[in-house]
């Protein structure tokens, strides 16, 4: 029978913590001469960011596939063709959809309209714009097995054609609010033995070596930070975008059970340690584990 250690184990190994949250704030513009600037509700909800309570709809989470060593924050947001939002139709001459919406375009990203009060669509179109900051709240999803978005924005920036002039201000989004759907057990990575410092007790978990009773052990990530895998830097690189969130790694499970003779086996290059991954901060464990092979 294999050697186990419950969650619960796991719980009280990785510590406990508190978190806080903050209010969702407006759609509020930062940046530029004007500070207190804000984007209209029905121009917000025409881009599909809000609804008509202000609150977010575009998600947030961690990108790990652009650039795995140096994961960032990204969001669900489509911003191809996005100011086309505010307009009925794709016809060469379009209206805007509401009062709101025709202001924005004309005063805020410099459209022009015709003795019909029609834009241009081609015009609308060539309107560009980016997500330039993401600034998640992040607290504990509602199975407490994750971290998941709480609130938080990201700033929106529109461009002009030649996509280097900016257009208004920078404005401050609300974030979707998702406790349902964690942002870590999805994007950490596989790690391996070679990922974690074998200076300690991964010492002696080697071919040949006389095995012993690691179960409850603490390991930690390794200190050659991508000489053989990215893994251990990209944890690092999660737990700084999470806030400086502490992760454990905790041995809890073997496949070398206790003998009943007393006298332990060596460990064979089939063996395998398996390590529960948790918050010290926040006192919960990940579903997501680690399998160690004993180093040859």
């Amino acid at each position: 029978m294999k050697n186990m250690i419950n969650l619960k184990t796991l719980l009280r190994l990785v510590g406990a913590g508190i978190l806080t949250t903050v209010a969702a704030s407006s759609v509020v513009a930062c940046g530029g001469e004007d500070t207190n600037v804000t984007m209209p509700t029905k121009v917000s909800q025409n881009l599909d960011l809000t609804n008509d309570k202000g609150e977010g709809l575009i998600k947030g989470s961690i990108d790990v596939v652009t650039k795995p060593e140096a994961p960032v924050w990204k969001t669900s947001l489509d911003t191809n063709n996005l100011a086309t939002k505010l307009v009925i139709g794709k016809s060469e001459k379009v209206l805007g959809k509401d009062s709101d919406s025709i202001d924005f375009l004309k005063n805020v990203l410099k459209l022009t309209v015709d003795a019909d009060n029609k834009f241009n669509f081609q015009d609308v179109n060539d309107i560009s714009a980016k997500v330039e900051k993401i600034n998640p709240t992040i607290g504990v999803n509602t199975t407490k097995n994750d971290y998941a978005i709480t609130g938080g924005t990201f700033m929106l920036q529109f461009y002009a054609k030649d996509t280097t002039t900016k257009l208004g201000d920078s404005y401050a989004v609300n974030l979707a609010v998702d406790l349902v759907n964690g942002v870590v057990n999805s994007v950490i990575p596989t790690l391996a033995l070679a990922d974690f410092d074998t200076s300690g007790i991964l010492a002696t978990f080697k071919v040949g070596t006389v095995a012993s009773d690691l179960v409850g052990q603490k390991i930690n990530l390794g200190t050659n930070l991508g000489t053989t895998s990215i893994n251990d830097k990209q944890m690092r690189e999660i737990m700084k975008l999470l806030g400086n969130k502490n992760f454990e790694f905790v041995v809890t499970e073997q496949s070398v059970p206790a003998p009943a003779s007393g006298v332990w086996p060596n460990w064979a290059a089939s063996d395998t340690l398996t390590v529960g991954i948790g918050s010290t901060t926040d006192s919960f464990g990940f579903t997501k584990t680690a399998t160690l092979n004993p180093a040859p």
